[in-house]
C-alpha cells in the first residue's frame, strides 16, 4: 500500500467515523433506519468524490444513480431516498479534499 493509499484510507475511516455519529441527525434520516441503511449510500459518495475530485456532484449524479444497486448490499433505501446522503457525503469529502 502506498503512502497516498494509506492516506486515502485513513480519510475514508475518519468519514465513516463520522457518518456512523451523525447519521441519525440528518434531514433525509428515516426512523427505524440503521447505519447499514446509510453506509452504503456514504460509501457510494465517499468513494465517487475520492475518484472524480475534479467533477461537481451534479456531474456524476446520474452515474451513481446507476451504480447504487452495486453499493446498496443490504441496504433498505431506494436510490430516490439515498441520494441525498450520497450527497452529503461527496460534499463533505469535497470539503475535506479542499481543506486538507
Amino acid at each position: 500500500m502506498t503512502k497516498q493509499d494509506k492516506k486515502l484510507a485513513e480519510t475514508l475511516e475518519t468519514h465513516h467515523a463520522y457518518w456512523r455519529e451523525k447519521y441519525e441527525s440528518e434531514p433525509y434520516y428515516r426512523e427505524g433506519y440503521t447505519y447499514e441503511d446509510y453506509g452504503p449510500a456514504y460509501a457510494a459518495g465517499l468513494d465517487a468524490a475520492a475518484k472524480h475530485p475534479d467533477r461537481n456532484y451534479e456531474d456524476h449524479e446520474s452515474a451513481l444513480a446507476h451504480e447504487w444497486h452495486i453499493y446498496r448490499g443490504d441496504s433498505r433505501l431506494d436510490w430516490k431516498e439515498a441520494n441525498a446522503a450520497v450527497r452529503a457525503a461527496w460534499e463533505r469529502m469535497k470539503l475535506h479534499h479542499m481543506d486538507g
